[in-house]
């Protein structure tokens, strides 16, 4: 069953859960990836949040995360945060770094700013200016294969 296709019920304690129940760590792993995702852009992406959608308690959702990914669940929001934010910043060259920030789930530019440089190995606008120098660079190999 795809991850981006299951319907989501209410269950008796009013919290949103999964219709299904992950079977292997793979499914879980890409519905919390999914959780997130669509909750980075209204900033509700708390861990109590999630492990509450998903039907769990706050430390079984921890743990088994932890298990399956090797991240707490901060690193693990962060690493979706910050894949988002590369993708904006490539595609969206002209985007202003605060806005992309903010779609990221950052209220402020600074702290984005410095988790970006933790991520990636630079900030933002030299991220995207080594973008632009690698997209160049491939262009010229590629005009070089035709000569």
């Amino acid at each position: 069953m795809a991850i981006a296709a299951t319907a989501f019920r209410q269950s008796p304690r009013n919290t949103i859960t999964p219709a299904f129940h992950p079977r292997t760590r793979r499914e879980f792993v890409d519905l919390v990836a999914k959780i997130v995702a669509d909750a980075i852009p209204s900033h509700r992406y708390d861990v109590v949040g999630i492990a509450e959608r998903l039907g769990l308690s706050e430390q079984t959702f921890r743990r088994r995360l932890y298990v399956s990914t090797g991240y707490t669940p901060k690193q693990f929001i962060t690493s979706i945060q910050m894949r988002e934010a590369e993708r904006l910043l490539s595609e969206y060259p002209d985007a202003k770094v605060k806005d992309v920030a903010f779609k990221c789930g950052f209220d402020e530019t600074s702290p984005f700013s410095k988790a970006f440089k933790k991520w990636s190995g630079y900030g933002p606008l030299a991220f995207r200016k080594q973008k632009r120098i690698e997209e160049s660079e491939d262009w010229v190999r590629l005009l070089e294969k035709y000569k």
